[in-house]
């Protein structure tokens, strides 16, 4: 059964289940990205490497209404890099430094 991502999976004879590997530098799939994070501090995020996204949790306790919300997250998809430069060593001004605990990915 193949998942609903970037996965490539594996089975172990003799095991059960599978184990699945997501080789974001080698194998880009930004193209076909779908996904964005809602940390837990309110920032949805639209890019593992970058800090891009939105503040939601300031729109919601601003008083800001659906619509507000609706034209915000449109915006940060707008602007949805195209694609990662992992396997680049230079610093960039917006790359993430929190960790994927930090971050929820």
């Amino acid at each position: 059964m193949a998942g609903n991502g970037p996965c490539h999976y594996f089975a172990v004879p003799g095991f059960q289940g599978r184990i699945g590997f997501i080789s974001a530098v080698s194998h880009k799939f930004c193209s076909e990205c779908n996904r964005i994070r809602l940390t837990s501090e309110g920032f949805l995020k639209t890019c593992l490497q970058y800090d891009n996204g939105v503040e939601l949790k300031t729109i919601l306790r601003g008083g800001g209404t659906d619509e507000d919300l609706r034209r915000a997250i449109g915006q940060a998809l707008a602007e949805k890099p195209k694609g990662h430069n992992f396997e680049k060593k230079t610093e960039f001004t917006d790359r993430e430094h929190r960790g994927m605990s930090q971050i929820g990915g």
